[in-house]
């Protein structure tokens, strides 16, 4: 979250520097204000979405700064609609082309996350990350929910951490039924174009580390203020997602 406040607050101070020079004619720039603030903000977004390995944000963003520059590009005679088409079909390609090196990266990028990384790669290949394997047995859960919404009951008795990646869709998590192994559970959360609703049993408490960019995470205060007890750590990345903490 920190990298993201330094991130889009440098983009501010570069528009704000942009748009002095141009009244104070240090230099020429022919469009609007309001054209550069939307330019540095698809401009801002192509960049988070490339390093996150998010394709839709790529995609779009780029879609979108050819429908502000179609003069400058020469695509102006290609209508605005046509050029939306393009890009969801090039979005659905790269998707389906690149979404398992996609996923294996997000899979090792969440597994060695803070000081889980030395425990998940010793024991990775004895591990199911596989949504269709996950187990009540299993201490490390892996769920992936691509342009769908379902609902994840989890009962396992001995969980040290477990990963959702959302993307266009909806999730709806339990943990009402969960024994931690430990006194912290880790919940990994790739969330994009998304929403994840996670139901926390109330005599937990809840640390809010996700970093996130142009999105949402809201965590409320825990009911019982129990220090010793289970503490959840949120860790991963949102992008143009939710993220909802419900106490039950």
């Amino acid at each position: 979250m920190k990298k993201g406040r330094w991130f889009w607050g440098s983009f501010a101070l570069i528009g704000a520097a942009i748009l002095l020079g141009s009244q104070l004619d240090w230099f020429t720039y022919s469009y609007s204000p309001w054209t550069l603030i939307f330019t540095l903000f698809l401009a801002a977004t192509f960049i988070t979405s490339l390093v996150s390995l998010w394709i839709s944000g790529v995609v779009f963003s780029l879609a979108a700064l050819s429908i502000v520059y179609a003069s400058a590009l020469g695509i102006a005679h290609i209508s605005v609609w046509m050029i939306i088409l393009i890009a969801i079909l090039v979005n659905i390609g790269l998707s389906l082309i690149f979404h398992p090196w996609i996923a294996k990266h997000h899979r090792k990028r969440m597994m060695n996350y803070h000081h889980g990384a030395h425990y998940f790669e010793e024991n990775i290949h004895s591990r199911h990350f596989n949504a269709h394997t996950n187990e009540d047995t299993d201490t490390a859960l892996y769920f992936v929910d691509k342009v769908t919404s379902s609902t994840r009951y989890l009962h396992n008795k001995q969980l040290e951490q477990v990963t959702f990646e959302v993307s266009l869709g909806d999730l709806k998590a339990y943990f009402d039924d969960v024994v931690p192994a430990q006194s912290d559970l880790v919940v990994n959360l790739n969330v994009s174009m998304g929403q994840a609703e996670l139901f926390i049993p109330k005599d937990w408490q809840v640390s809010n580390e996700l970093e996130y960019t142009m999105g949402t995470v809201n965590v409320p205060d825990s009911v019982i203020s129990d220090v010793e007890g289970i503490t959840v750590h949120l860790r991963g990345q949102v992008s143009f997602g939710q993220v909802n903490v419900h106490y039950i």
